[in-house]
């Protein structure tokens, strides 16, 4: 898996739904930002076949802690 299809990923979602890439890395758990998160966490599983763990990677690497549950619940959600 490529960081740039997560790069690309985080920015697209980021300019749809107005919300910059710094809220979706902080630790903030505003309904808007976590449900930008989930979205993220969909595409990159569902559309790119990313697997959790890189997934987990890639946020860790940005500054957000996430467990693979949490990321998990996301794509089900």
């Amino acid at each position: 898996m490529t960081p740039e299809k997560f790069e690309q990923t985080i920015e697209s979602v980021s300019k749809v739904l107005q919300i910059s890439q710094e809220k979706i890395y902080s630790r903030s758990r505003e309904q808007h930002i976590v449900d930008a998160r989930h979205i993220i966490f969909y595409i990159l599983k569902k559309r790119h076949g990313m697997p959790l763990v890189y997934i987990k990677k890639f946020m860790k690497d940005h500054g957000h802690l996430v467990h693979h549950t949490t990321i998990r619940y996301g794509i089900e959600k």
